[in-house]
């Protein structure tokens, strides 16, 4: 093409785990990820491409022709995708008529506030962040006195940091500490001492949430977009959003039209367009069409936010932290052997059937839907946002589904029998055990870091 703009040199045919039923079902299962939106769909199809490509940070990829051409989808429908990218902050678009996109790496810093943003919308109260933080801060920070041992910088690995940061957002953050704890706890990173690094964070949780600091009414949503795509409809996107309540978005409250929004915020209709699809890739707006239609909020949609946060880990080359993930799980599973009702216990016994007669790949879904479940019934907005994103991504990152092993496959259920059972007896040491055991028989070997 004589452009002499480089279009994307690589395979854009979607990847792997889109193309595979098995896994795509698995992962909607255990996520409850469904957007049927087209530039959504085409936006993650981009970032599966680039992640195939090593996240070329830096690229000029296109034409804007070009790449509509090798997504089959219009230039309109481009865009959009495009815009919804450049919110997230993986590309800032390239204008004229050699337009495309130039990659970017996702910032932390924007992704966390997506993520922040979820969980404000959705009326996160204060004691689920202190539960969280009392779950991920010691797991971060010890991970990144690991980090520090080996010779590297004191940094937590993707998953950890990214969670931190999003917990950061809130009031009483790590720099409410006491100075000499955190001075003690900074030097414990700095000389790789992992397990003071673990205690001194968790003491450092204990003092914090026993001071009465506030978390949830310091906190405000901010729009990623805002300082990462720098445009003008992200802006206006983030005003609309810091205005936003958690009881209008379970009311399902109207915003207004187009036309009314834009006269109100002073900007074209067309600029308000693009800002109320930024808003409904949020997953916290809505279009309706028809006599009485115009802009309405929602219950926050996790679909949006979790390939948000796929596509963070994926630019950052992270490793799925089946670690981590198992850790979640074995809270979520306790939490719900001591306060699940007898509906939603009736609800899991249904699921457990499927797992134990139904057939493969409908045993796997079932399995994965279990889990998402039990985060359910344990009702922490973080801890589950944080499962979902990060599970979640293990089974994105998958090439195809597991090959059937019967012995494998019954070890799974006799683990998944007894964490059933726990959760049946509200008995959290025998629940617990269970996701010992499945643990054991996917990342054989010692625990690092997990303790209790």
């Amino acid at each position: 093409m004589a452009t002499g703009v480089p279009i994307l040199a690589f395979d854009l045919a979607p990847a792997s785990f889109r193309a595979t039923p098995e896994i795509l079902a698995q992962y909607g299962a255990l996520t409850g990820a469904e957007d049927a939106r087209l530039a959504p769909r085409v936006a993650m199809a981009i970032e599966d491409a680039l992640d195939r490509a090593g996240w070329p940070v830096g690229r000029v990829c296109g034409p804007e022709t070009a790449l509509a051409d090798n997504f089959d989808v219009s230039v309109r429908v481009l865009r959009q995708a495009l815009r919804i990218l450049e919110a997230r902050g993986a590309c800032r678009l390239r204008r004229g008529p050699s337009g495309g996109l130039i990659v970017l790496a996702p910032d932390q810093a924007a992704i966390a506030a997506a993520m922040a943003n979820h969980l404000l919308w959705t009326g996160v109260r204060d004691a689920e962040v202190w539960e969280a933080r009392a779950l991920i801060e010691p797991l971060a920070l010890a991970a990144a006195a690991q980090a520090s041992d080996r010779g590297q910088a004191a940094a937590a690995p993707p998953f950890l940091g990214l969670a931190l940061a999003c917990l950061e957002r809130f009031g009483g953050g790590l720099s409410s500490a006491p100075k000499d704890l955190s001075r003690a706890l900074d030097a414990a990173m700095r000389a790789g001492d992992a397990d003071r690094a673990f205690d001194l964070a968790r003491e450092s949780v204990r003092i914090r949430r026993g001071s009465g600091l506030a978390v949830v009414s310091e906190s405000a949503p901010s729009f990623p977009g805002a300082t990462v795509g720098q445009n003008l409809a992200a802006r206006v996107a983030a005003r609309i959003g810091a205005e936003i309540r958690p009881d209008a978005c379970r009311d399902g409250e109207p915003l207004g039209t187009v036309w009314t929004l834009s006269e109100r915020y002073g900007v074209s209709p067309g600029v308000m367009v693009e800002a109320v699809r930024l808003l409904e890739d949020a997953g916290v707006a809505k279009s309706v069409k028809g006599r009485g239609g115009g802009v309405r909020l929602r219950q926050p949609d996790p679909a949006s936010i979790i390939t948000t946060v796929h596509g963070y880990l994926a630019a950052h080359a992270a490793m799925p932290e089946a670690e981590v993930c198992f850790h979640l799980n074995a809270w979520a599973t306790e939490q719900a052997a001591r306060t699940r009702s007898n509906a939603q216990m009736d609800d899991l016994g249904r699921l457990w059937g499927l797992v134990e007669a139904a057939p493969e790949p409908v045993r796997a879904q079932a399995w994965f839907a279990l889990q998402r479940r039990l985060y359910e019934i344990a009702d922490n907005g973080p801890l589950h946002l944080l499962a979902v994103c990060f599970a979640g991504f293990t089974v994105r990152a998958q090439a195809s589904a597991p090959a059937s092993d019967p012995a494998l496959a019954g070890k799974i259920r006799e683990a998944g029998w007894a964490i059933v059972r726990g959760v049946a007896e509200r008995d959290a040491v025998l629940a617990s055990a269970g996701h010992e055991r499945a643990r054991a028989i996917f990342i054989p070997g010692p625990r690092r870091l997990m303790r209790a």
